[in-house]
């Protein structure tokens, strides 16, 4: 079958079924890695909560590298993408190898901060036994940014399957290694709790980057797509960086808010840290659905810029929209119907809370809140997804610096530090911040200011 430029499947562009063809493998991929946190933290809650609250603080810490680096080096997507759509086919190896040279200069900065930056900031006792943990993923932090590189060369053509086999398999490997790591296996393997954890997932991570790289060399892809034109390119490497660079900064800021308004919590004592954490836990295990419908966008709106045919960008974000509507639908009945059954996991003989029915109210309610979040959470990666797809990310920076503190700390710290009012008032802050940070992709989206940025030349 003929596709027209732009075009990525076999159905019509910006349509409901062509989202979710590509979508659909991009949210299995997510799935496979939240669902890899997710599953760390409830073998980690076997273990003991207090380690499962500290890795949470420390992985928050972590994160602020890790999606920074995960960010900038998917921006090759976008390149990629446009490439692709224009038919310049040779040229899409290029940006791939520019972010995996910005992969492996990350050690300068993954090493060093995962060497002094833990005693710094988890001090804590809940959450100094989350340094080692912090550590062992520094360790293995460049691996992140180089999967992020490799597998924007297949989803910036639309090839998302293979990425969602790889990733996968991959995250497969971790829960099995986490598992016999954390709780060990009596005369091979001592049993290492928290490093356990951090160390199955840099062992899942390597073996990926291992596989993705393999690939992206194959004789046919050296050839059709340039991948073997390995040399650094400084105009190409920092017109990534450029277009990159906000988001990475964007994802650092709001990931850091995000650690300080966890800190907070973690201070008002372990029944709420514990809630906050449950309820975490569900948010991180659906993102899946959020980030796949934000990367499926940005693939298919960065394919139609390249093709010079943005008129179906409408269309595409009312068949994101749709296809929102119905799966938040669909997650209202573990969140709120079926929430019991989501709490149960985590309750076990090593919890030390002596009010557990008062506790297990507070998680309903906030399970609840959850739900409202991820309505709103998708709206916003929805419009961002278009945005970046664009180039046009220094809104996006803008924007998620000055709202991740201006609407989500600056509200915590005054209302549950200061006045007093009750911890539970953490989740309507998160959806007030989703709520308004939306509201402001929106705008930008509708603004078609968008439309004047150009990341590829002629």
């Amino acid at each position: 079958m003929h596709l027209q430029k732009g075009q990525l499947t076999k159905y019509p562009i910006g349509s409901l079924r062509e989202l979710w063809h590509i979508a659909a493998p991009l949210m299995i991929m997510s799935f496979s890695v939240y669902a890899m946190i997710f599953a760390d933290r409830m073998i980690l809650s076997h273990f003991s909560i207090e380690a499962m609250n500290a890795a949470v603080v420390a992985g928050a810490v972590y994160a602020v590298f890790m999606f920074s680096g995960l960010s900038l080096s998917l921006i090759a997507e976008v390149f990629v993408g446009q490439h692709n759509g224009a038919g310049r086919l040779a040229k899409i190896g290029e940006p791939v190898w520019q972010m995996i040279w910005f992969a492996v200069m990350s050690i300068g900065i993954f090493w060093p901060a995962g060497l002094f930056l833990g005693d710094l900031f988890l001090t804590k006792e809940a959450t100094s036994i989350g340094i080692p943990y912090y550590k062992i993923l520094m360790l293995f932090g460049p691996a992140v940014p180089l999967i992020g590189a490799l597998s924007a060369f297949h989803v910036g053509r639309g090839k998302t399957l293979i990425v969602t086999i790889i990733a996968a398999s991959g995250n497969s490997l971790n829960l099995l290694l986490a598992y016999l790591f954390v709780f060990g296996l009596d005369g091979f393997i001592p049993s290492m709790g928290v490093a356990g954890a951090a160390i199955a997932t840099g062992i899942s991570q390597v073996s990926q980057v291992i596989v993705l790289f393999i690939l992206f060399l194959r004789p046919k892809h050296r050839e059709t797509y340039g991948t073997n034109n390995f040399h650094f390119n400084k105009k190409v490497f920092f017109s990534c960086l450029k277009i990159g660079g906000p988001n990475a900064v964007a994802f650092a800021i709001g990931i850091a808010s995000w650690a300080f308004f966890s800190d907070l919590i973690a201070s008002t004592g372990i029944a709420y840290m514990t809630a906050l954490t449950i309820c975490q836990n569900y948010l991180f295990l659906f993102f899946f659905i959020v980030e796949g419908m934000s990367k499926a966008v940005t693939t298919i709106s960065s394919n139609l810029i390249g093709a010079k045919n943005t008129d179906l960008i409408p269309k595409l974000m009312n068949s994101a929209l749709c296809l929102h509507c119905i799966i938040v639908a669909i997650l209202a009945i573990p969140l709120i119907f079926f929430s019991d059954f989501c709490m149960n996991g985590y309750f076990n003989d090593n919890l030390s809370i002596e009010n557990i029915d008062g506790l297990r109210e507070m998680v309903k309610n906030s399970l609840f809140w959850a739900w409202i979040i991820h309505i709103l959470n998708g709206i916003c990666w929805i419009y961002m997804g278009q945005l970046t797809a664009a180039g046009d990310t220094k809104f996006t920076m803008y924007t998620n610096m000055i709202s991740s503190w201006l609407f989500l700390v600056f509200p915590a710290y005054f209302f549950i530090s200061i006045m007093g009012y009750s911890p539970t008032w953490s989740w309507k802050i998160v959806a007030f911040y989703d709520l308004m940070i939306s509201a402001l992709m929106y705008m930008r989206y509708r603004s078609e200011k968008w439309r004047k940025v150009q990341i590829i030349q002629e």
